[in-house]
């Protein structure tokens, strides 16, 4: 929604509408702050009459009686109000987690592609915990800011008209200030919201791409890269508050200023003789409780204007239409004249011309079909389709609803943490079961405990496809329906690959199952009944606009870069130093700057009442101005100064945490559940900004309260040393007993902490596996994340309930220092006479001093944030990298025609899967070696990369052991195209960029070439400046391959390790890029891993890797 539809006002009621199951908390939120601002006035009436009391040496027992009940009464109302708004903010905010990810499923995978999975994952995990402020701080401030204002206005007009008048006058104001300076927030909210998800799509996409960075040698540049982006976050928030800032400071101007005017004005009419105390006294008690909930409300401002614009967001995923479904009443699949436009990661769409134009399909039951083509010819997305995952720009779908299953090209295992649970996939199955249908897999040697990390990692390529290929005959064990399967066959030895294919076509043939399957192999496709062959469309003439651009990237779009960002970096500006002594210096400041304003005030009315000379009261009307002017300014400084200094220490911070990722990715942090990409996220953004919270909101504040609290007692015993020791006992309660609770509440709820990295991990796997849970057939999808939800939800509601005992404590300390006081100056204050008006001063201001000592109970819990933050921080640190960097690296030896020697290895990421590995690799030659599925082809190439250390075994490069070299000088001759390199979503240029830095547009689009990628990159709408989406988004599987192929051509390494080079593309393709590889290498020597056939005819020596070995007599097809 945009800012000129988004609705106005200080009320979003789209807010109250996604509230249905928390309206009744919000409706009690409100009752108790109606109660709680009757009993504020209540306060002001019992102090009022203590002051008028003692001045006429009359009894203030009854005074007194009316204060304690007040008090008692706040207590009551503070852990009424903190335990509901923490109640309502959670129901609201489990509600709209459920809704929003069920409405993601709904719209399927192709939506989730436009609307990005980074974007929806910052939603859901940074964006809707953004909605506690607004129902904790905001609404709790929004119902007295609009009920006190009116009430006591009303107040005023009885007691005194000229003094309601004068408040009537600038009242207006606060509003006027709070709108003109409430848009620009908003506006500034709006632009912050976008650089935060941007920022969190940033870190996702790099936590994922850091095993391809560290490939590239660019993984230590993303730690200047996060520092950039997180000091770009620093400046975009830090202008949002600004002028949040600004807005209260204008509020509080204007009300401090109004009640410096009034209480002057009612001194010297009480000094003439036309007021008495009484009313003096409750006119500046009751002026500033008409400015000050519109202050609050001002103050919290950047709370409503946060979850606006995160709203925003959510609205437009709950009302985006649900694509129709599709269905028919015959058997089978049957398309019609099906079009698909490109989408190019959302760069414009129609210019990149059709995908599929015009296609018929037919899929009988009983029938193996195969689609065929050239890589990006369609198969895709036609099998999407078929399967009624994506929605066609055209044309007819007809298929069957029930009994509907896909394979998707990258399956993904959501929540999986052993094999088993990857197969079931929250179905119901016994173990037989899963056996049985591992079988059917040819995986029969998988262990059903085996431990899984995210995304399946600890298993090989090939087993991860007999993984999703078992959880796909798990599904299909019983009844007939549709199979669509995306390349089954991908990734398996031809002996696994025989037996999936046997199982399809006995699917097929024997059960009458519809099978479509997307085929590259020939064996795959020799077994099919039929094959429909696609072409590529032919792609529209380029116009000059949609022109490969020859100029580089913008400056500005180097902060979502996985490349360079130093410019960025370099420009930054953080705070002056001394900036934080600055704030401590200004919050104390400002804190003194209340009380004295209340103090002055005071000493002016009662001394007033004595008649004195006007000469006596005017040093006090001096400083009763000043104080009112100077307050507001002294926060905003305090504000400005203390935020700026905590935020400039995230980009130090962040930068760490990636730091101290990049030499454990990949690596057993990866193969763990604690080190999933959601729970990561929370690790790089949750915990960094609780250390943040712990300067911010726990250092600074503190400081500056003890600070204020100690100079204020000794102005108090300056007066009366028994007040001073008479308000000790409530001093300690909110100093040291309310932050003591608060404290040992968060220490004791530590699991709060886990299960939010555990519900942000499980949604972020749920959105990577949209697709797959569009056709799983589980009967609840979305039971592990509920599961989370409910989790966080209970470990908040303890939260709920130990906020709600800290916030009645820090109550009732503050009230009763006020209470304390009172009783001090009824029972010994001097019956009239200028020292009354010395009491009555150090009472009321006592009143401003304890209430600036509320929020240290939020810092105590800061504080067990930050530390919990912190040793989380560690144990991430403490887990050892795969492959540990030298102390002293050596210098790579001189180029060897005995490129690399391997001798003896042994080496695996759990259990060795190499056990004794020999293997010479000598200059320009190719050297193939063949191997099971999990043999340990790809352990290898990482042995060979320095992402493992061996356990075992030498393995020298140019004559020197490898593991006395810097890994970024060992990848520097190592290059890899892996099975799993990473697409960033960034431009084309900078994905190619990653390889070679300072390459040019004739470079690139060369590499382009030799991978057959100049047709595609030629028909996108703005070539190499063209955007990609999440994971290479709309990239077809092939594409990608050629992709990482071409970074490989530029990175120019002397050995070049192929992990499955061909897979995803056809057989003809396959043949013809590796054969122009391998033909143009020089004297490049090569190291194929393969399962398919391609290039493996053109290696000087074939290999097999057999029980951790490598075995086979050389068989010399050409000279080297």
């Amino acid at each position: 929604m945009s800012a000129a539809t988004r609705p106005r006002g200080p009320l979003d009621p789209r807010l109250l509408r996604h509230a249905r199951p928390a309206r009744a908390g919000i409706a009690a939120i409100g009752a108790v702050e109606v109660v709680a601002a009757g009993l504020l006035l209540t306060q002001a009436f019992a102090l009022t009459d203590l002051v008028v009391a003692l001045w006429r040496g009359t009894a203030a027992s009854g005074a007194l009686a009316l204060l304690a009940g007040a008090v008692g009464g706040r207590v009551l109302t503070s852990w009424a109000a903190a335990r509901l708004s923490q109640r309502t903010a959670t129901a609201v905010r489990r509600d709209l987690h459920e809704q929003v990810l069920a409405r993601v499923l709904r719209l399927g995978p192709a939506w989730v592609e436009r609307f990005g999975r980074a974007r929806a994952s910052a939603v859901l995990t940074q964006g809707l915990p953004a909605l506690d402020g607004w129902f904790t701080r905001y609404l709790p401030a929004l119902v007295p800011g609009a009920l006190l204002p009116p009430v006591v206005l009303l107040l005023l007009a009885r007691l005194d008209l000229r003094s309601a008048l004068t408040v009537a006058l600038t009242l207006p104001l606060v509003p006027v200030f709070a709108v003109l300076l409430g848009r620009a927030a908003q506006a500034r909210a709006d632009r912050q919201w976008h650089v935060q998800r941007t920022l969190s799509a940033h870190f996702l996409d790099t936590v994922r791409g850091l095993p391809t960075l560290r490939a590239h040698r660019r993984a230590q540049r993303q730690v200047a890269a996060v520092a950039a982006v997180t000091d770009a976050s620093r400046r975009a928030t830090m202008s949002v508050l600004r002028v949040a800032f600004l807005s209260s400071t204008a509020l509080d101007l204007v009300g401090t200023l109004s009640t410096g005017l009034v209480a002057v004005t009612a001194g010297m009419r009480l000094a003439g003789g036309t007021l008495d105390l009484r009313t003096a006294l409750l006119v500046i008690l009751l002026t500033p409780e008409a400015y000050r909930p519109l202050r609050e409300v001002g103050a919290r401002f950047h709370d409503s204007a946060d979850a606006t614009a995160v709203i925003d967001d959510v609205d437009e995923v709950l009302t985006a239409p649900v694509p129709p479904v599709a269905a028919g009443t015959a058997a089978g699949v049957r398309l019609r004249g099906v079009r698909v436009r490109r989408d190019h990661g959302g760069d414009g769409g129609g210019a990149g011309g059709d995908v599929l134009d015009g296609v018929d399909l037919d899929v009988a039951p009983g029938e193996l079909h195969a689609l065929a083509g050239e890589s990006g010819a369609g198969k895709t997305t036609l099998a999407r389709v078929a399967a009624g995952v994506l929605v066609p720009d055209g044309g007819s779908v007809e298929h069957t609803l029930d009994g509907l299953l896909h394979l998707p090209q990258r399956p993904s295992f959501p929540h999986a943490g052993t094999v088993a649970q990857a197969v079931r996939a929250g179905r119901t199955a016994t173990d037989e079961e899963v056996r049985a249908a591992l079988d059917l897999a040819a995986a029969p040697d998988l262990a059903l405990d085996t431990a899984l990390g995210e995304d399946a990692a600890g298993l090989s390529a090939g087993q991860r496809q007999r993984v999703a290929l078992a959880r796909t005959f798990l599904t299909a064990r019983t009844g007939t329906g549709t199979l669509v399967l995306d390349e089954p066959t991908a990734h398996l030895d031809p002996a696994a690959e025989a037996v999936v294919v046997a199982a399809l076509r006995a699917l097929a043939h024997e059960r009458g199952w519809a099978v479509l399957v997307v085929a590259h192999r020939p064996a795959l496709l020799a077994a099919a009944d039929r094959t429909t062959t696609l072409t590529r469309p032919a792609a529209p003439p380029a116009s000059p606009a949609m022109a490969p651009s020859p100029a580089p990237a913008r400056p500005g779009s180097g902060a979502a870069r996985p490349g360079a960002v130093a410019d960025l970096a370099g420009a930054s500006r953080g705070p002056r130093r001394g900036a934080g002594a600055l704030a401590v210096l200004a919050g104390v400041a400002a804190v003194l700057a209340a009380a004295t304003l209340t103090a002055a005030a005071t000493w002016l009315i009662v001394r007033a009442a004595d008649r004195p000379p006007v000469l006596t009261l005017s040093v006090a009307a001096v400083v009763v101005r000043a104080s009112a002017t100077a307050r507001p300014l002294l926060v905003y400084a305090e504000r400005l100064l203390s935020h700026d200094t905590a935020f400039a220490r995230l980009a130090r911070w962040r930068s760490d945490v990636v730091a101290a990722l990049i030499p454990r990715l990949p690596g057993p942090l990866s193969r763990r559940r604690s080190g999933r990409s959601g729970e990561l996220l929370v690790q790089l953004v949750e915990d960094v900004d609780a250390r943040v919270d712990g300067l911010l909101r726990f250092r600074h504040p503190v400081t500056v309260t003890v600070t204020a609290l100690v100079l204020a007692l000794a102005a108090a015993a300056a007066v009366d040393v028994r007040s001073a020791l008479a308000a000790l006992p409530a001093v300690a309660v909110v100093v040291l007993a309310a932050p003591a609770l608060a404290a040992r509440a968060e220490r004791r709820d530590r699991a709060h902490r886990t299960e939010v990295g555990a519900l942000a991990a499980a949604t972020v796997e749920t959105l990577d596996a949209v697709e797959d849970l569009r056709t799983l057939g589980s009967a609840d999808p979305l039971a592990t994340v509920r599961r989370r939800v409910s989790a966080l939800a209970r470990a908040e509601t303890r939260r709920a309930r130990a906020a709600a005992a800290t916030a009645a404590l820090t109550a009732l300390g503050t009230g009763g220092a006020v209470l304390a006081l009172a009783l001090v100056a009824g029972l010994t204050a001097p019956a009239g006479g200028p020292g009354v008006a010395w009491v009555a001063a150090v009472v009321l201001a006592g009143l401003t001093v304890a209430d600036a000592a509320r929020g240290l109970p939020d810092a105590a819990r800061a504080r067990e944030r930050a530390r919990e933050a912190r040793r989380r921080s560690e144990a991430l640190l403490a887990t050892p990298p795969a492959a540990v960097e030298p102390s002293a690296p050596r210098a790579p030896g001189p180029p060897r025609d005995l490129v690399l020697s391997v001798r003896g290895l042994r080496a695996g990421w759990g259990e060795d899967c190499l056990r004794g590995l020999d293997l010479d690799l000598r200059r320009g030659e190719v050297v193939a070696v063949r191997g099971a599925s999990g043999s340990g082809k790809s352990t290898l190439a990482a042995v060979l990369q320095r992402f493992l250390d061996p356990r075992a075994g030498r393995v020298l490069l140019d004559g020197v052991e490898v593991t006395g070299l810097a890994g970024d000088d060992v990848r520097a001759v190592v290059g890899r195209v892996a099975d799993d390199e990473h697409v960033f979503a960034t431009t084309l240029r900078e994905n190619l960029l990653l390889a070679a830095p300072g390459a040019g547009d004739e470079a690139l689009t060369a590499a382009l070439h030799r991978v057959r990628l100049d047709d595609w990159s030629a028909a996108l709408p703005r070539g190499l400046d063209t955007r990609l989406g999440d994971g290479g988004e709309p990239m077809s599987g092939g594409e990608r391959r050629r992709l990482a192929m071409a970074r490989a051509l530029l990175a120019d390494v002397r050995v070049l390790v192929l992990d499955e080079p061909s897979e995803g593309l056809d057989e003809e393709t396959g043949t013809r890029l590796l054969g122009d590889l391998l033909d143009a290498r020089g004297e490049q020597a090569v190291l194929l891993l393969a399962h398919r056939a391609e290039g493996v005819d053109r290696a000087d020596r074939v290999l097999d890797l057999v029980d951790g070995a490598l075995t086979g007599v050389p068989t010399l097809t050409r000279s080297v």
